[in-house]
């Protein structure tokens, strides 16, 4: 409920990002590189060193990639079009993609409960986009089916995470490192599109929103690791669900958002299947 309250809360932030002039390239590094930044002090205080071994660096750059730069980007190129309750509503595409991915590589048994919930999700994602008076615009939907690969890069990062997380390093200097690495990845194509963002003082709401959406991912991403690896990366995805409804009521009190009844509706098809979806057994868990 945490993590779904404070993740929903950043894709408000990404649209100040994005109406103050940020554009998508330039957000991603900034936002990547100040969440790394604050992970990395927290972990000098706390554990004195990051202590990165090679046999990391193979996980980090693929989380990299599918965690940070690529789901980012698109995430702040359809804040451009999107209010931020649509855009918060398309992360609920991402429990059936996880359980589908996670059934073929045998890490989940078949459970009907189970799929009936995440099977749900995909209701309600047609709730969203089949209706022609679902959205304001019918070219929404193009915008929506854009920010669901960014949902098909967090489905892959649940299991990579899962399936290749080693148990000597935790969830916060692995968030550290593939934020780091997501900066890293993002900056030539911010460079060369001239989307660079050059930081001014005092600082401007862009400014702000950068600094506050580095903070909400630093402890987001961290808290979000920690419980794939307590809970599994099904369960663990539901956290979606939660962002969704998160992203929603910020997106009405900071911007007065106005959703159709369709887009109600899939909400609500979308909280029951969260409550079809249990955790698997909880397995140790080394910080």
């Amino acid at each position: 409920m945490f993590l779904g309250a404070t993740w929903g809360l950043s894709f408000s932030i990404m649209k100040i990002a994005v109406t103050n002039g940020g554009e998508p390239f330039g957000i991603a590094f900034w936002q990547a590189l100040v969440c790394a930044i604050l992970l990395y002090i927290y972990i000098l205080f706390t554990q004195k060193k990051i202590n990165f071994k090679k046999s990391h660096a193979q996980l980090i750059i693929l989380l990299g990639i599918f965690g940070s730069a690529l789901p980012n980007v698109l995430f702040y190129w359809t804040a451009q079009k999107l209010n931020a309750g649509l855009l918060s509503i398309t992360v609920s595409f991402i429990p059936l993609l996880t359980y589908i991915f996670a059934f073929f590589l045998k890490i989940e048994i078949f459970s009907i409960r189970r799929i009936s919930g995440v099977l749900l999700g995909a209701i309600a994602l047609n709730l969203l986009i089949l209706p022609e008076n679902s959205t304001p615009h019918r070219s929404d939907i193009f915008w929506i089916l854009i920010a669901c690969v960014a949902s098909i890069c967090y489905a892959i990062e649940n299991l990579l995470i899962d399936f290749k997380m080693p148990e000597d390093i935790g969830p916060v200097r692995i968030a550290c490192g593939m934020n780091l690495m997501g900066a890293i990845m993002v900056w030539p194509f911010s460079f060369l599109s001239n989307q660079t963002i050059i930081p001014a003082y005092p600082p401007t709401p862009l400014e702000l929103s950068i600094i506050g959406l580095g903070l909400i991912n630093a402890i987001s991403y961290t808290t979000f690791i920690f419980l794939i690896k307590r809970t599994g990366p099904v369960f663990a995805s539901q956290t979606g669900y939660i962002v969704t409804i998160g992203g929603m009521i910020w997106g009405i009190v900071l911007f007065n958002e106005i959703y159709s009844t369709w887009v109600w509706a899939s909400l609500f098809v979308i909280i029951f299947g969260v409550i079809l979806v249990s955790p698997r057994k909880e397995k140790p868990f080394n910080k």
